[in-house]
């Protein structure tokens, strides 16, 4: 994983500045918007592979089935507080494929904000691991930060200051994709935040 943590970026390391950033530039109108690409309705179970702080439950059905994985015991167990009253499973480990045999198939995988942390290596790594982790209708929906062309100058300042090292751009992303999944749909968004800042939102099946 290929990321920077250190100087300020460190404190984004603790769950409640994480949450907080993340409120101040509005992510939860972002992931109202995320669950939208879902397409949630008949969903029973749902895996989310970086689940950080999981805050995404708070946007998806009380019914849903949530299992949860990132390597952040911190996240983890801020995770585990909150969502104490959910159906949900929280695991503090880098999700395998051993692991994953333990599951029946899910309707939907997840991953956001997490693709970007990743090399092409593992990236595709991941889509295999989420392909073999669907059921034959299933979804893998992820959302990153993204370059794209003629940037807003303060997005671009603000994704090159990402803690992820490999940003990519809308046909990186979706050319990593199909090279694992059938179909593969790319949108970009730039209306999710408070502040200026693209967003690739991939619909993989």
């Amino acid at each position: 994983m290929a990321q920077i943590t250190s100087g300020i970026r460190s404190i984004l390391s603790h769950p409640k500045i994480y949450n907080i950033s993340q409120a101040l530039v509005g992510a939860s109108h972002a992931r109202t918007i995320f669950v939208d690409y879902l397409e949630i309705k008949h969903v029973s179970c749902l895996l989310d592979i970086g689940c950080g702080t999981a805050e995404l439950l708070n946007h998806l059905p009380e019914m849903i089935h949530y299992v949860g994985f990132d390597t952040s015991v911190k996240y983890i167990d801020t995770a585990k507080r909150n969502f104490s009253h959910r159906h949900a499973e929280f695991v503090a480990k880098q999700l395998t494929d051993t692991m994953l045999a333990g599951y029946e198939p899910f309707d939907r995988v997840t991953a956001t904000g997490l693709l970007h942390h990743l090399e092409d290596t593992e990236v595709r790594h991941l889509f295999q691991m989420a392909k073999g982790a669907l059921k034959c209708d299933g979804l893998f929906v992820s959302i990153d930060p993204c370059y794209v062309d003629s940037q807003a100058i303060i997005s671009r300042m603000l994704i090159d200051r990402d803690r992820g090292k490999n940003v990519r751009t809308l046909s990186d992303y979706k050319c990593l994709a199909e090279s694992i999944f059938t179909a593969v749909a790319i949108h970009h968004r730039n209306d999710l935040l408070r502040i200026p800042y693209d967003h690739a939102v991939l619909v993989c099946s």
